[in-house]
């Protein structure tokens, strides 16, 4: 999602670079902490690391990673495009992505995210399969930028996914705040 604000030009670049590290950071000291604090359960279960489920080649899971992201990221943007509905995005991406990880968790793991694909690959250590959860996603999300910016005239307003005027937000965003 980063990534695609970044390509609208509602995320500087050093954010970028800042989110993508915290995210990574993030990913990895998680999953270090559920491999501590589970111990062996953890392990049997690689630590939650994503791999394509079986029957499912490489490819296969590449391009489901990428469907189901460019579902989401342009679900995203359309919310977050107007007034009425930018608010609602955590709603319907709850719902959305529930949905989606009840179909498709079999298939891929589910993880849209290359970061929460990073910490398990790290700790377990499994990266046979890792570039899948790089190129599926940041495939996904250049999709739905180029769909939203052919399909539609709409400009995201906000980067913000949770817009409440009461509330400036740090990131780009046109929405109006209360003083």
């Amino acid at each position: 999602m980063t990534l695609a604000f970044w390509s609208q030009g509602k995320v500087h670049w050093h954010d970028l670079v800042g989110y993508v590290v915290a995210q990574c950071l993030g990913a990895v000291v998680g999953t270090a902490i559920v491999r501590l604090l589970w111990g062996e359960q953890a392990v049997g279960v690689h630590v939650g690391a994503t791999q394509p489920g079986h029957g499912v080649g490489a490819p296969g899971a590449v391009l489901l990673e990428a469907g189901m992201t460019a579902l989401v990221v342009l679900t995203i943007l359309l919310m977050t495009s107007r007034a009425a509905t930018a608010r609602f995005t955590p709603l319907v991406l709850w719902v959305l992505i529930a949905v989606l990880v009840w179909r498709f968790a079999p298939f891929t793991g589910t993880s849209l995210n290359p970061a929460r694909s990073l910490g398990p690959a790290l700790v377990a250590p499994l990266f046979a399969h890792y570039w899948v959860y790089v190129v599926g996603p940041c495939l996904g999300a250049a999709i739905a930028v180029g769909v939203f910016r052919f399909a539609t005239t709409a400009e995201v307003l906000t980067t913000k996914l949770f817009h409440d005027p009461r509330y400036p937000s740090t990131m780009a965003s046109r929405l109006p705040v209360r003083p």
